[in-house]
């Protein structure tokens, strides 16, 4: 398919059908955004000359989110185990069935050696050192592993529910465009459409959240807004950025398989 030849082809099919449903993803996010899912409302505080924004209506995130967000998970997972059986298939000297194979992740160092020694039987020494050093569990370099596991699991059982993540930013206050024109050069007028990250965020975003202050003699007429979508369940990734995190769990996974490759594990 993509000419790296045998099992790359086969274990990066995986990973790029990850890839597809994650533009799918985006598309059917930018689509939603037209509708004007949030909007905010603004109000002049009197006393204090500051305007006030504030959520003002609020729609569901669409269910068929969750399940294009599954099947992300589902491939990426599956090319781990993918790339798990080929390790086993090349240690055993066989291709044949090895059904305790997997890419064993954990809840902590304890939990990922409990599940080590039957999932990566029949591996060459080089490859379990290589799966070892990546540190597949929560508190290790790897507890990304853990994570796309968790959100794999937990979509075999419900839907992955997600919510509005947080005020994600903002169009440039007038005091903001002049610092970055005097950082970056040229006039403040060229950044009016510049963003800038809020002071804080909000999870979950709920009708009536105020999520921006600021002076009146500071702001425009019209002031634009970002707004995230962000993991709900499962409790490790809660809050997160439901598009960036699938990104960089594809990457991730890309990279090990590439990364195992030029090791020569597969040969």
């Amino acid at each position: 398919m993509y000419g790296l030849g045998e099992p790359l082809d086969r274990l990066l099919a995986k990973v790029e059908r990850a890839k597809k449903h994650i533009v799918d993803l985006e598309a059917e996010r930018d689509q939603f955004y037209l509708s004007n899912p949030v909007r905010f409302r603004a109000e002049n505080d009197q006393k204090t000359g500051e305007h006030n924004w504030y959520v003002a209506e609020i729609k569901p995130i669409p269910l068929s989110f969750a399940v294009i967000i599954g099947d992300a998970a589902n491939n990426l997972r599956s090319a781990l185990d993918h790339m798990a059986y080929n390790l086993v298939c090349v240690g055993e000297g066989a291709v044949k069935t090895f059904q305790h194979a997997k890419f064993p992740v954990g809840s902590d160092l304890a939990d990922y050696k409990n599940q080590r020694t039957k999932a990566l039987k029949g591996m060459r020494p080089d490859a379990i050192a290589a799966i070892d050093a990546l540190q597949p569990y929560v508190g290790g370099a790897g507890e990304y592993f853990w994570h796309l596991a968790r959100i794999n699991n937990h979509d075999k059982h419900k839907l992955l529910l997600t919510s509005w993540s947080s005020f994600d930013g903002h169009t440039a206050f007038k005091s903001e465009r002049e610092w970055i024109a005097k950082f970056h050069g040229g006039g403040s007028d060229q950044y009016r459409s510049a963003f800038i990250a809020p002071a804080m965020r909000i999870f979950p975003l709920k009708l009536g959240d105020r999520v921006l202050t600021a002076s009146e003699s500071d702001i425009d007429e019209t002031m634009s807004f970002l707004v995230g979508i962000a993991f709900v369940e499962p409790e490790i990734v809660k809050g997160n950025p439901v598009i960036d995190t699938l990104h960089e769990m594809t990457k991730l996974v890309r990279a090990t398989i590439f990364d195992f490759d030029r090791q020569g594990l597969f040969r």
